[in-house]
């Protein structure tokens, strides 16, 4: 459980202070969210942040960005901080499994996002954080504005280790399941 519980929020000051740069996207007025990761092998907790623009803000596909990063460091602002130990990128899908391009509402249930792109250095793999990322992934989608509901599906374009990442998944379902990523309830 690497996600502190508890330690997500929604970051209202940095959605004051304006876009905030992710290594992912960049897009204009995202909602943005923050928590703390605990390195199960260091102890070093860690700030997680994510920027989700759904949508009904890019008037395209849905984009969520989140970030395990560096421990904060006043020398670096969040420009120029250092590079973050694991990121990722969700977008929302359509009934394919293919990135979303189009205004219309899905037809039945709620709106599907998968990974585009998921990356933990090499020194910090089989350790929590690609799970992280996808926690609080799933836990911002549950809670979208609106009350508009999202899951996480996984991705028709899998790793090896993205594979092995959604088979501790289907272990724990059910036969009659779709596949989802779990949602942890004690995150926020």
């Amino acid at each position: 459980m690497p996600i502190v519980p508890g330690s997500v929020r929604r970051n209202y000051r940095a959605e004051r202070e304006g876009p905030r740069r992710m290594d992912y996207y960049a897009f204009e007025d995202p909602v943005q969210f923050t928590g703390e990761f605990e390195d199960p092998i260091t102890r070093e907790r860690l700030p997680m942040n994510a920027a989700f623009a759904p949508r009904e803000r890019t008037q395209d596909a849905g984009v969520l960005s989140v970030e395990i990063d560096e421990k904060d460091d006043p020398q670096y602002d969040t420009i120029y901080r250092l590079h973050p130990r694991a990121r990722a990128m969700f977008t929302e899908r359509d009934m394919d499994n293919r990135p979303f391009m189009g205004l219309e509402e899905p037809e039945d249930g709620p709106a599907e996002y998968a990974a585009s792109g998921v990356n933990t250095d090499d020194e910090y793999r089989r350790r929590g954080y690609a799970s992280a990322l996808y926690d609080l992934a799933s836990y911002i989608l549950d809670r979208r504005d609106g009350g508009n509901k999202a899951v996480l599906v996984p991705s028709s374009m899998q790793t090896g280790d993205g594979r092995r990442l959604w088979q501790s998944i289907y272990e724990d379902m059910e036969d009659d399941e779709e596949p989802r990523w779990r949602l942890r309830g004690d995150l926020g």
